[in-house]
């Protein structure tokens, strides 16, 4: 009851707001609860008491309707057995057989009237074979249904008898038919003796059973009513022990409560530990400390909100200029990397041109290399036409002997030998000549061979000097790609730098962003402080 009436209150003082006045016609209604308390105590007993003795009688009338309509079933039975005979009472059969023997039935519609006859009998045996009778088993398939059956045979071969055109002979089984006929009307006689001291006895347990609950009835309505009294005096008496005094004591300290005023002394009673008022002193006293905490911790946050405030500012001042600078670096490593692959792409230049270049001495080189080999056949050649003129100059030396000599022979011939000295002389004047042309041949070879050895000396020089070239060239170019690899890695590790500077940039504005945010939540927090501790103020606490 007392975990009741502070939850009312409790959300009493959710709806309220920072007043607690509103609150005040919320406990009065619960007084005025508590005072009516008994009245409904007292009405819900009555109510029980109407509602039972409501159910007793129309259970005593449903009673005494349900006997009135069994007995109307059992009286439209018997009045249908009185009318109508049953399937399994074969009179109808015997009458039947004495119609057709006297030619007052047509044998046509005797045979029908027996088939259905027959029909209606078995189905009821059926019947009752699958639904046996209470008790009655015996004489409604005993003796009875065993005549039955054999006087249905013996009516079907009078029948067939009268059919063939043997009167005589049907009147013949007539006895024996009659006799069947009689043992069975007395089974349907015995059968119908004992249902209906079946359903004389089944009756009167019936009403046996209809006035033992009737005063079933009536003693579960009296204990009823005995209950609620002594449960209406006992919810009484628990209330005012549960209240712990006056409701109104209650209701006035519940009203304070809810104006804000805990510093109202609760009065309860020595050893009352479970009571309305007992709940309510420890809620107070619980409520005081809650609110004194409340304050304390509302001052200490208000601070502390103000302070991260502070700093929150400070810091994301900080934090934009820090933005700033990284915006400028980020700027600074951009032209730097701009400049980085410009020299990249200037010595990836130099270097094509460098394998240029060397490629180009080389070629160089192996031209002079082949101008020195042609310069050396040339002087071999030189040295061979020396030595072919040196041989013309000693065959012409020879010629020119040999010319003197056939001179000589001439003069000596005298006359006869005259032509043969003008052909030595001729030849001798050819073999000066040849000689003076191979000693021109010879100085100009000579000369010749002085100039292509010169020449070949200056294409050795020029080719040593084309290989240091190429060499240089080479060690030119490695250098180059050196350079150019260098400045591929630093372009690769001012592209990774810029990268890194861009994450901290993005972080830095990221973290500006979150800076910004917790100041506007510290100064949020800062209000909500200032407005929790002004809440509080409201409640007007016990002086210690």
């Amino acid at each position: 009851m007392a975990s009741a009436r502070w939850s009312c209150v409790r959300q009493g003082q959710d709806r309220r707001g920072k007043k607690g006045a509103r609150v005040a016609p919320f406990v009065r209604v619960e007084c005025r609860r508590m005072k009516s308390l008994r009245g409904i105590l007292w009405v819900l007993v009555l109510a029980g008491l109407g509602m039972s003795g409501i159910l007793t009688l129309s259970a005593v009338l449903g009673g005494q309707r349900a006997e009135l309509a069994v007995q109307k079933s059992f009286d439209a039975k018997d009045l249908t057995a009185d009318i109508l005979p049953p399937p399994l009472y074969l009179i109808e059969l015997r009458l039947l057989l004495s119609q057709a023997l006297d030619g007052t039935v047509a044998l046509d519609k005797a045979r029908s009237e027996f088939q259905r006859l027959d029909k209606e009998y078995k189905e009821r045996v059926a019947y009752w074979q699958a639904h046996p009778p209470y008790g009655l088993e015996q004489q409604l398939l005993g003796a009875q249904h065993k005549a039955g059956q054999q006087f249905l045979q013996v009516a079907g071969q009078m029948l067939d008898e009268l059919a063939a055109g043997h009167a005589e002979q049907a009147r013949q089984q007539l006895p024996q038919a009659q006799t069947l006929y009689v043992e069975h009307r007395r089974g349907v006689d015995a059968t119908v003796s004992a249902a209906t001291a079946l359903a004389e006895h089944s009756i009167a347990d019936y009403e046996q059973t209809l006035a033992w609950v009737s005063r079933l009835r009536w003693a579960v309505m009296l204990a009823a009513a005995l209950l609620l009294v002594l449960l209406g005096a006992w919810a009484k008496r628990t209330v005012w022990a549960a209240t712990g005094g006056e409701p109104r004591a209650a209701a006035a300290i519940a009203q304070a409560v809810a104006r804000g005023d805990l510093s109202r002394p609760v009065r309860v009673r020595a050893g009352d530990q479970s009571s309305v008022l007992s709940a309510m002193a420890q809620m107070c006293a619980g409520l005081s400390a809650l609110v004194s905490s409340v304050r304390a911790s509302s001052d200490s946050i208000a601070t502390g909100s103000s302070q991260i405030a502070v700093g929150n500012a400070d810091l994301s001042q900080r934090t934009e200029l820090q933005a700033g600078h990284l915006q400028q670096t980020s700027a600074a490593v951009l032209s730097l990397a701009e400049a980085v692959q410009q020299n990249a792409q200037s010595a990836a230049q130099a270097t094509a041109r460098a394998q240029a270049a060397t490629e180009v001495a080389g070629r160089g080189a192996a031209l002079v290399g082949e101008v020195i080999l042609t310069m050396n056949a040339m002087a071999r050649g030189a040295k061979q036409v020396s030595e072919l003129t040196s041989l013309i100059d000693g065959i012409a030396f020879q010629t020119n002997i040999l010319a003197l000599n056939a001179a000589v022979e001439a003069a000596r011939a005298g006359e006869r030998g005259r032509g043969f000295a003008v052909v030595a002389d001729e030849v001798r004047q050819l073999a000066q000549r040849a000689a003076a042309a191979s000693k021109d041949i010879g100085a100009v070879i000579r000369a010749s061979n002085s100039q292509i050895e010169q020449g070949a000396g200056l294409a050795q020089a020029t080719g040593s000097t084309m290989d240091e070239i190429v060499a240089e060239v080479r060690q030119v170019a490695g250098l180059i790609g050196e350079i150019t690899s260098a400045s591929q890695a630093q372009e690769q590790d001012i592209a990774r730098v810029s990268q890194a500077i861009h994450h901290i940039d993005a972080s830095t504005q990221q973290n500006a962003a979150l800076v910004e945010e917790s100041a506007a939540a510290a100064q949020s927090l800062s209000q909500q402080a200032q407005q929790l501790v002004s809440t509080v103020s409201v409640f007007a606490l016990a002086r210690v």
